[in-house]
């Protein structure tokens, strides 16, 4: 398995098993949005939407461009290879 950080991975994988995390990223490999977007797409609550996003952050997931008012979120690489990943797994 190569030298990693048992305790950075168990947190990693925890990040990604929260549901609406997962639903965030697969938005964002379609495309750019704001969090207005992502409240549209999503259904879920603009504030609950800004707190995955900052934990999807940390982990270099995503990444945000600010545009006026408003930050436009995107898939870091690291987020589009967690993404690739994730969608060859078969459940």
């Amino acid at each position: 398995m190569g030298s990693y950080n048992c305790r950075k991975l168990s947190f990693f994988l925890k990040i990604l098993s929260e549901e609406n995390r997962l639903r965030l990223l697969k938005e964002l490999s379609k495309k750019e949005n704001c969090v207005c977007d992502l409240v549209k797409s999503t259904k879920l609550s603009q504030s609950l939407i800004s707190h995955h996003i900052a934990d999807l952050k940390d982990f270099g997931l995503i990444k945000g461009r600010e545009v006026g008012p408003r930050t436009y979120y995107s898939l870091t690489r690291k987020g589009q290879k967690v993404v690739q990943i994730l969608g060859e797994v078969e459940v």
